[in-house]
């Protein structure tokens, strides 16, 4: 239950949140261009959180 209450917690912090929101938002731009789907925005955004700071995941 610990464990729940954590991810939950981590889940609802405002940067969470905020890529979230920025990724709705981006998704929502670049499906509505003609001739950009799915794969290309997949394609644009990947690198993007390759290049984030990793959340320790297990917590003991």
């Amino acid at each position: 239950m610990d464990t729940i209450l954590a991810a939950v917690s981590d889940a609802f912090t405002w940067q969470a949140l905020l890529a979230i929101v920025i990724g709705t938002w981006a998704g929502i731009i670049i499906g509505g261009l003609p001739g950009l789907g799915s794969v290309v925005g997949l394609t644009i955004f990947l690198p993007l959180p390759l290049a984030w700071t990793l959340l320790p995941v297990w917590r003991c």
